[in-house]
């Protein structure tokens, strides 16, 4: 559907006096933006925003209201144009996503990064497995080009080891299994079931309540100390990856499985033994017990190689244990893999991680892998965490390698040939002397920051350092999603890099070392003097805390921190959070709306406390911000300071909008603030349809450069404007515009734009933006940003006098921003005598029942939705008017984790009339079913598709038609069968829910949804359906 611009006209009786004009010049055709100032300096009222506007004098007409609706005082007035079409952005790379060294066009996409395991097809076809947003088995071509991510499966969300069959690809994880198909990547079911569940329960590591975990996992924390005084994931990350917030790993399970002829075997650690199941009905056939701790394996012939009790067995097809092959020089034994030559290849993670290769008969050849500290330098020998091994037919050995998110390939001398990386980056940022370091920081799987570097001309980059810090260690953790502002500069000879994620946090970087200095904010855990704890994840720790590394030994100490209290700091004004933070080339901070002043770099450390600390007043009696009212926070070369501000509930979709992100903000504005705190100008407001110049769907982060101001947006967008309130340009492609990051370098994501961090080379002058990019391919990409010498200005000078003044009225307030919390929907689920004919029309759907209408007020599409039934069959209709482009899905019938991104009708339902409207989480009761509107496919029978069950509902059907070019209905039925042993019973009130998606013109992209309920996220919390079926007899 394309996105209208709304335009409301507001008729008003003519003021007594002609409408006030004054002539203004234009040096270029182009989009232009005007303003006007008032004497004191201070912005007055926006009066275009990259309007269409021929060069030469002209007149405009104002007002003389202000941005607030109230009337201006009498003066001189200074207005100032700005014309701005030479602006644009040149792609420089995609940084740590994609192939290396780099191919021509790779724009990254690679995901499923968070790897457990490798194999090789007998072509040289790699297939590895990991974590990722929605994506875990990735398939890649032998000489490292990716070629599909194929969907996970949430009773399998973490898949720990893969094993390659004929034509299926097995996916094991810590609670079952599934297959795909190795040519589509297609799930391909066991008979009617998608996933084989294993019957005995994981034994979670660590154990216990949350309570015990934490405990458990701030002993981990400790113990993970490296010798240099850093932390060493080799200690213990091997086992799996953290799961945020769950404290607890996942992925410790399987570490192993193959497939030999008929059987699927599988290695689970926590009860000792392999299991064997049946490759085509995923029927358990046999159990192997006794096998301590059993790992990778390996069919050779007619015989296993298993990885078990810090050896390498040999079992025979029954189980029985024939030879020790390899029974000693194994520290920590995990993948293994066979070559040519007979050649044993086993991972060994031990420190250092190494891989060992054995001959046939179990001699040691060689090992590979060199020693030294994790942190700091990357190079190919030195490994991080090779969960998985393969070996090519050629001999080449492909790694995956879990701490440093890489796929190597490797000749058989272990030379470099490509890698692929790729890494959950929920920040990426620059070096502001010097744009060509980039740093990236992952937060909820492993948290790890990472060093680049690229050449801003061709483009081409590298990983060249890497630095782990323990979710739980006190001065050095940054973990969760840390999307929330950071960068490095140099302070008194010293370099810094800081992230600031609900605390600020300041590293020194000492060669290869990365040392945590100093903390500000309430995300502070440390050691009490009398030995007690006090720990932030149980709100133990004061909120305006600052911590120094006093003692030099990267441990938090009472004695070392500077604490105020919270009632002077409400006193006072401070709002210690936003979603963007800024430390310039002096060390003075700006987070939230505080200025910490730099007291001094005094051993390699910057000071600050308390005393020196500015409060900007950035909010006014009409607009109060709140604590999670700031998002970007940034300065100028003279002071200046620039703020994000918005109305905001703490994220909750409270306010009218059309997207997900812009329903979770009221009012949007940049504002800028003289070093003194005083407002200079507003600019900018909030977009409630399609986003237009000037218009924010919801802030991320904000920073200046180079006289310009640039405005993150969570929906892909970098909006510009100039220093003195005038907007420049809306650079790139949104994720509603229908380009894909993956194919097209101008659209920054096709997700969520998270961070952006925009800096000035102080050695040449060009100004750079650097992105980090959420879900689908996390990435980090650079781009410079041209034509900003070229934007054209002119300015003058007019009077106001006070007699035209005279007759001027404030403009009336504006409705509010906040939607009206939706109430609970009914619809009725009406009988019918004889089956409604199934042909995409309504026309015989309405004798005995009125439909449900959906819709928002800022768009006038119209959703009517009905329901029938009889005791075989659901019946679902829907029609739509209004709709500039009726039924367009380009995802149906193949790409179905993306049908929700094209025009789609979504049912949720419980067939469980006693369920309970509040569940958070779905129940085997819970049913989200999906049907496409795809106008490829009209007047053809379709089949429903179960998102829930992962395939197409049998014996069910619905058909689409297209009446006229801005109209679409559906009819679909749906047998009962499908939700479970239900018979529909007159009286019986069903929870549920129908949700309408609207995707671009082509399908591809979604736009925004219509819900019966009237909350969004139905996909993810039953919750928030908010209607009931009411099935009733009406004959």
């Amino acid at each position: 559907m394309q996105i209208r611009q709304i335009v409301l006209v507001v008729l008003l009786a003519a003021p007594a006096l002609a409408q006030f004009r004054f002539d203004i010049d234009l040096k270029r055709d182009g989009p232009t933006s005007l303003v006007i100032y008032g004497d004191d300096g201070v912005l007055v009222r926006t009066v275009w925003d990259a309007a269409k506007r021929k060069a030469g004098r002209q007149q405009v007409e104002w007002d003389l209201l202000d941005d607030d609706g109230q009337p201006v005082k009498p003066g001189t007035y200074t207005y100032r144009t700005l014309e701005s079409s030479a602006v644009r952005p040149r792609y420089i790379a995609t940084i740590g996503n994609g192939r290396h060294p780099q191919v021509a066009g790779d724009l990254g996409g690679v995901e499923g990064m968070a790897l457990f395991d490798v194999d090789i097809d007998d072509d040289g076809t790699i297939y590895t497995n990991g974590i990722g947003h929605g994506r875990s088995v990735q398939k890649i071509s032998p000489d490292g080009k990716r070629l599909h991510a194929a969907t996970n499966v949430s009773a399998v969300e973490v898949p720990s080891t893969i094993a390659l069959g004929a034509r299926h690809v097995f996916v094991v994880g810590d609670e079952g299994f599934y297959r795909l198909d190795k040519t589509t990547m297609q799930f391909a079911r066991f008979g009617e079931e998608l996933v084989v569940r294993f019957a005995q329960p994981p034994k979670w590591y660590p154990g216990g309540s949350d309570s015990d975990r934490l405990d458990a996992m701030l002993v981990e924390a400790r113990d993970c100390v490296a010798a240099d005084g850093g932390n060493d994931p080799r200690i213990h990350a091997w086992r799996g990856i953290t799961r945020h917030p769950m404290k607890r790993y996942e992925g410790d399970r399987v570490r192993g499985a193959a497939v030999w002829g008929d059987r699927l075997l599988v290695a689970d650690s926590h009860y000792d033994e392999v299991r064997l199941y049946d490759v085509e009905s995923g029927e358990r056939v046999g159990t192997w017990p006794g096998l301590t701790d059993p790992a990778g394996m390996v069919v050779r012939g007619e015989e296993l190689l298993l990885v078990t009790d810090r050896q390498v067995v040999v079992l025979d097809r029954d189980g029985r244990q024939k030879s020790i092959v390899i029974g000693n020089g194994l520290e920590r034994p995990f993948g293994i893999a066979l070559g040519p030559r007979g050649l044993v290849h086993v991972t060994d993670l031990g420190i250092p991680n190494q891989v060992k290769v054995f001959g046939p008969d179990g001699r040691h050849l060689r090992s590979f892998g060199r020693a030294g500290s994790f942190n700091g330098r990357v190079t190919h020998d030195k490994l991080g965490i090779p969960r998985g091994i393969a070996v090519d037919g050629a001999g080449d050995i492909v790694l995956a390698e879990f701490a440093y998110n890489r796929i190597q390939k490797l000749s058989p001398a272990f030379e470099p040939r490509w890698n692929l990386q790729a890494f959950y980056c929920y920040l990426g940022t620059a070096d502001q002397d010097d744009p060509r370091w980039i740093y990236g920081f992952e937060g909820p799987m492993l948290p790890v920051i990472k060093q680049f570097r690229v050449d801003l001309d061709t483009g081409k980059w590298e990983l060249t350092r890497a630095w782990y810090f323990h979710k739980y260690d006190d001065a050095g953790s940054f973990y969760g999603y840390p999307s929330t502002g950071g960068g490095a500069l140099t302070l008194d000879g010293h370099k810094f890099v800081y992230i600031h994620h609900k605390t600020m946090r300041v590293y020194r970087l000492d060669g290869d070392d990365l040392v945590p200095v100093v903390r500000i904010g309430p995300r502070i855990s440390f050691t009490r003097a009398d030995g007690t704890r006090a720990e932030y994840h149980r709100s133990q720790s004061p909120t305006y805390a600052i911590w120094h590394d006093e003692n030099q030994d990267r441990r938090i100490r009472e004695s070392e921190m500077s604490v105020l209290n919270e009632q002077e700091a409400a006193q006072r004004g401070m709002l210690w959070r936003s979603n963007d933070a800024n430390i310039t080339s002096d060390g003075t901070i700006y987070m939230g709306n505080l200025v910490l002043r730099c007291r001094g770099v005094i051993e390699g450390i910057p000071r600050y406390d308390w005393a020196h600390v500015d409060v900007t007043p950035i909010s006014t009696p009409e607009k109060v911000v709140t604590i999670h009212g700031t998002a970007g926070v940034g300065v100028d070369d003279r002071g200046n300071r620039y703020y994000g501000i918005r109305e905001s509930a703490g994220g909750a979709a409270e306010f009218k909008g059309m997207t997900f992100w812009a329903k979770r903000a009221g009012w949007q504005h940049v504002v800028k603030h003289a070093p003194d705190g005083r407002r200079l100008w507003r600019a900018g407001r909030k977009a409630y349809g399609h986003v237009m110049p000037g218009e924010f769907s919801y802030f991320s982060s904000l920073d200046w450069a180079r006289g310009f101001v640039f405005v993150a947006d969570w929906d892909g967008y970098v909006h510009v404007f100039s220093d003195d309130g005038l907007f420049v340009k809306r650079l790139f492609k949104g994720t509603r515009e229908g380009a894909h990051q993956n194919e097209n370098p101008y659209s920054i994501t096709s997700y969520e734009l998270g961070h952006v961090k925009t800096v000035s080379d102080p050695r040449t002058g060009r100004v750079y933006v650097v992105s980090q990019s959420l879900e689908g391919g996390e990435h980090i990409r650079a781009y410079e940003i041209q034509g900003l010498e070229e934007v054209r200005r002119t300015e003058g000078t007019f009077e106001v006098a006070a007699g035209r003044l005279v007759s001027i009225e404030p403009r009336k307030n504006r409705p509010s921003a906040r939607r009206a919390a939706p109430t609970q929907r009914r619809i009725a689920i009406t009988s019918v005598l004889e089956p409604p004919v199934v042909d995409g029309r309504l026309d015989t759907w309405t004798r005995y029942t009125a439909p449900e209408t959906v819709g928002e007020a800022h768009d006038p599409a119209q959703v009517r939705i009905l329901m029938r039934y009889d005791e075989k069959y659901l019946y679902l209709g829907a029609r739509c008017d209004n709709d500039d482009s009726p039924a367009r899905n380009a995802h149906y019938p193949k790409t179905r984790d993306s049908f929700w991104r094209g025009d789609c009708v979504s049912l949720f339902i419980n067939t469980d009339s006693k369920a309970d409207r509040a569940r958070e989480k779905f129940t085997p009761r819970d049913h989200h079913l999906m049907l496409p509107l795809a106008h490829g496919h009209l007047d053809r029978p379709l089949t429903v598709y179960s998102w829930t069950k992962s395939d197409f509902i049998e014996q069910s059907e619905y058909r689409v038609q297209v009446p006229d070019e801005r109209t679409w209905t559906m009819t679909a039925r749906i047998p009962w069968a499908a939700f479970g042993p239900y018979v529909p019973v007159p009286g019986d009130t069903l929870h549920l829910n129908v949700q309408i998606d609207f995707g671009d013109l082509k399908g591809k992209a979604h736009l925004f949804a219509l819900s019966l309920g009237g909350h969004d996220r139905s996909y993810a919390v039953p919750r928030r359906w908010n209607a009931d079926g009411k099935i009733m007899y009406a004959r």
